[in-house]
């Protein structure tokens, strides 16, 4: 999807992009990038997130380092 601008429930103005990923066991989830992600993040990327959440939306598993964790790029 296109990054799109909302305001947070904390009041900020930000990018958010949702994109779909696989795990290691190779099922897919919805990942949520936020802001500075979007650029850092392309299709075939590895990444790894740390202090995120997951949560199951509409019956998908959806990811996100949200607003604690940290999301870096692996080799």
């Amino acid at each position: 999807q296109e990054p799109r601008e909302i305001i947070t429930k904390y009041g900020r103005q930000s990018k958010v992009c949702d994109a779909w990923a696989e795990d290691e066991k190779g099922d897919k989830v919805r990942l949520s990038l936020w802001n500075g992600q979007i650029e850092q993040v392309s299709e075939g990327s590895r990444i790894r997130i740390t202090n995120g959440w997951a949560r199951t939306f509409r019956d998908e598993l959806q990811v996100s380092s949200g607003l604690h964790g940290q999301l870096e790029l692996v080799e």
